[in-house]
């Protein structure tokens, strides 16, 4: 698979830098931002091929990042993977499953990171 530029999006540095440095061994460009309003500005200059982004972030959540997403990329938005802590999130359980888009629950494995990417980028 060729190279992509990819967004990760988490407020944990940790797991923020985790992914980044998985998907860079794995061959793509990653950009890091700690919250919603870094990616949003990272997203104004730069044109994203998927977005990995925690669910649950001070300002600008999950949903609400989708909606900016849509008002800045029309009908061709980037594609998204949100990461949650827990299998069912009382407060954005509905909000995952009317989504259909794939989520990672943490803690995260390398492997099913590098799956799912692979297998969206893809498509």
């Amino acid at each position: 698979m060729e190279a992509r530029l990819i967004l990760v999006v988490d407020e944990e540095a940790a797991v923020r830098q985790s992914l980044i440095d998985v998907l860079s061994l794995d061959g793509h460009e990653v950009d890091g931002a700690g919250d919603a309003d870094g990616a949003l500005l990272l997203l104004d200059q730069r044109r994203y091929d998927l977005v990995i982004s925690n669910v649950r972030m001070p300002k600008l959540d999950g949903p609400a990042l989708l909606d900016a997403l849509a008002e800045r990329f029309g009908d061709a938005p980037p594609h998204v993977v949100f990461l949650t802590r827990v299998a069912f999130d009382p407060h954005y359980g509905s909000f995952l499953a009317n989504l259909r888009a794939p989520v990672l629950t943490m803690p995260l494995k390398p492997g099913r990171v590098l799956e799912l990417v692979s297998r969206i980028l893809e498509s």
